[in-house]
């Protein structure tokens, strides 16, 4: 139920601008909700006055049993000018009919962009019943209010049963923020999904470092919500034989509603598939050596047919694409050297000096320990001592000399 505080309300009008069915209408005196309202939320979230809130209560299970469709979020992405869907969400498609034929209901893509959209017939021919495609020009882009209001239109209108986003980037973003809106429960990073005799969907999920597998399911609120990263489930081959059946979802949109802008894309090139949909990987470290050795690890990805992984620092190093860099390399040095103080960090990194501890260390300061001369700098035979260090001291604001000790 859609509660107005009328004494706070000041008419601005917002609300009605923002709603996806124009189910609000604000007069002269007061704000008016009509039986078009789905409860999506999405007035709550632009009014600036605090006026409007959503009254829940626990679903009963005759309410439940109204949410029927296990629908898949379908991302798209820009490919030579054109918005098309990603690998997970027909990896997603193909375990979803499972659970579709488990429950006996239909499964449903929903893709939202805008008229850039191509290949949703791709998505029946993967195992969908039908797609439902939300076109704006606001959502040509990413965007977390913009694609939050849509797809909550949609949930809140057409009441799925189970509701599946792949767990990339903007799905971890999405997921949660539609969750909270419409106040139904999520789990993610899934890595197995299954209809129990209840028909609650059993959402597994590696708990505790991975150390016990925890399943998990929502019996009390719908749609039973669950993000599944890339990878986990195999996508089936399309079977062009199986009807199309795209539905246009009308879907109203307004600048003031969207809190973020992009100013600027940079696009990365980058060899053969994305190093997130690459089931080999081929990783390749400081062991090479120099960037000319890469080519035997080139040869051996061409020949596993996996994808090649760099983790020479810095990045440039290995002679591939900035992208294809990870691993906790370039992290691992930062965290090391971090603790060092910043007048003097550079000089020491020059000079190949990478350890944990810094020069104005407290052990350091009282004593030398064993091979501290060895790991903190070069015996310095003309002073007849070890070199002076200096750091930064924060709470006088001025440098201090430390000697580590003396020579034997």
């Amino acid at each position: 139920m859609l509660k107005i505080d009328h004494p706070i309300c000041n008419l601005c009008g917002l609300c009605q601008k923002s709603c996806p069915f124009g189910a609000i209408s604000a007069g002269e005196e007061k704000v008016t909700v009509d039986e078009r309202c789905t409860l999506c939320g999405a007035c709550v979230n632009v009014c600036p006055q605090s006026a409007l809130s959503i009254e829940r209560r626990q679903a009963s299970p005759e309410e439940l049993a109204r949410y029927k469709g296990v629908f898949v979020w379908t991302e798209c992405e820009e490919r030579e000018k054109k918005l098309t869907p990603r690998k997970v969400v027909y990896e997603l498609l193909t375990h979803g009919r499972s659970l579709a034929d488990r429950l006996g209901q239909p499964l449903v893509a929903v893709a939202l962009g805008d008229g850039r959209m191509q290949g949703l017939e791709r998505l029946c021919h993967q195992g969908a019943d039908r797609v439902i495609c939300c076109r704006h020009d606001l959502l040509g882009g990413y965007s977390t209010d913009g694609f939050t209001t849509a797809l909550a239109a949609v949930v809140a209108k057409e009441k799925p049963s189970v509701l599946l986003f792949g767990a990339t980037p903007n799905g971890r973003d999405l997921a949660p923020r539609v969750a909270a809106r419409l106040r139904f429960g999520l789990t993610a990073d899934c890595t197995g999904l299954a209809i129990d005799e209840q028909g609650q969907l059993v959402q597994t999920r590696p708990a505790f470092g991975g150390n016990i597998m925890a399943s998990i399911i929502s019996p009390y609120t719908r749609p039973q919500a669950a993000t599944v990263r890339p990878n986990v489930f195999t996508a089936a081959v399309p079977d062009p034989s199986r009807p199309v059946a795209i539905e246009d979802f009308p879907v109203n949109l307004s600048k003031a509603a969207i809190r973020t802008k992009v100013v600027e894309q940079i696009q990365m090139d980058s060899e053969g598939e994305k190093i997130e949909e690459a089931r080999i990987i081929v990783s390749a470290g400081r062991g090479c050596g120099e960037p000319s050795n890469l080519d035997l690890v080139r040869s051996l990805a061409h020949r596993l047919g996996g994808h090649r992984r760099a983790r020479l620092d810095p990045p440039h190093a290995s002679g591939g694409p900035v992208r294809h860099h990870g691993g906790p390399g370039p992290l691992h040095r930062r965290r090391h050297q971090r603790r060092r103080p910043a007048h003097r960090r550079d000089e020491l990194v020059e000079k190949g000096h990478r350890h944990q501890q810094g020069p104005g260390c407290a052990h350091l300061q009282s004593r030398r320990p064993r091979g501290c001369r060895r790991r903190h700098g070069h015996f310095d035979e003309a002073a007849g001592r070890d070199p002076v260090l200096r750091h930064a001291n924060t709470q006088e604001g001025k440098r201090q000399d430390h000697v580590l000790g003396t020579a034997p």
